[in-house]
């Protein structure tokens, strides 16, 4: 069962999350205790705007994040996005439409919620001759000139420089990277990266690749790397295609 720590002190919230393990946490204490630890998706209550800063906190240690109870307003809605929510809806949203977009979210966070973690090269005790990021490909990695993507551990290298990532910006690159050089249309990258139940639109996409650039773009505002095909969608630049 999938564990949801809902950060509010509002528990009218965990009645619409019936179909998970959803527990009322705590923010992060300033000690830096974090009572979101463990879980898989963190449900963040926006209607105080005070809450919104916690998101980039969340996103920056790879928590999926969805902000919940935003008025909805445009600027409302970029600024958790901006922030590094993967995900910012309504507190009137529909219990079946939160459900959806939870598993989605958890879904490409994760192959498998209750997976032990693979030893990764970010681990400190990792031991001579462990995992890599120069080790062979599997499945659904990649190694070009400018970039590594390790998709079944979720890392990405430029060079021998790990690249953090949230959930939403790690699929995104994903999916461009499947169709290295080749457009991938707005359509296809909105239903690689939220999937067909819980489609985003243009607006949240163009925010999501704005942060992507920014990581890895040594100009992000001359882009080299991650391009925009006008009207189209976007296309993953680079050389010395190796993948598995």
């Amino acid at each position: 069962m999938l564990r949801i720590a809902v950060v509010s002190t509002d528990d009218s919230l965990l009645r619409s999350l019936r179909e998970f393990d959803a527990q009322l946490v705590a923010e992060p204490s300033r000690n830096g205790a974090d009572p979101s630890q463990g879980a898989d998706l963190v449900l963040l209550d926006v209607r105080e705007t005070t809450r919104v800063g916690l998101i980039r906190e969340y996103a920056r240690h790879g928590r999926p994040v969805i902000a919940i109870g935003g008025s909805g307003r445009r600027e409302d809605v970029l600024r958790c996005l901006e922030a590094g929510a993967d995900d910012c809806v309504s507190a009137t949203i529909t219990t079946t439409e939160l459900a959806t977009r939870i598993r989605s979210i958890v879904r490409r966070s994760t192959a498998d919620p209750d997976q032990q973690p693979t030893p990764s090269v970010f681990d400190d005790d990792l031991e001579p001759g462990r995992a890599r990021h120069d080790d062979p490909l599997v499945l659904d990695d990649y190694r070009f000139a400018e970039l590594t993507i390790l998709s079944g551990r979720h890392e990405v290298w430029r060079g021998d420089n790990p690249v953090e990532l949230t959930p939403t910006e790690f699929s995104l690159l994903v999916a461009l990277a499947r169709s290295p050089n080749g457009v991938v249309t707005h359509h296809k990258l909105t239903a690689a990266v939220w999937g067909a139940e819980g489609m985003s639109s243009r607006r949240h996409l163009r925010v999501h690749v704005r942060h992507l650039r920014e990581t890895l773009e040594r100009e992000p505002s001359s882009p080299t790397l991650i391009l925009t095909e006008k009207g189209r969608g976007y296309r993953l630049a680079v050389t010395a295609l190796e993948a598995a």
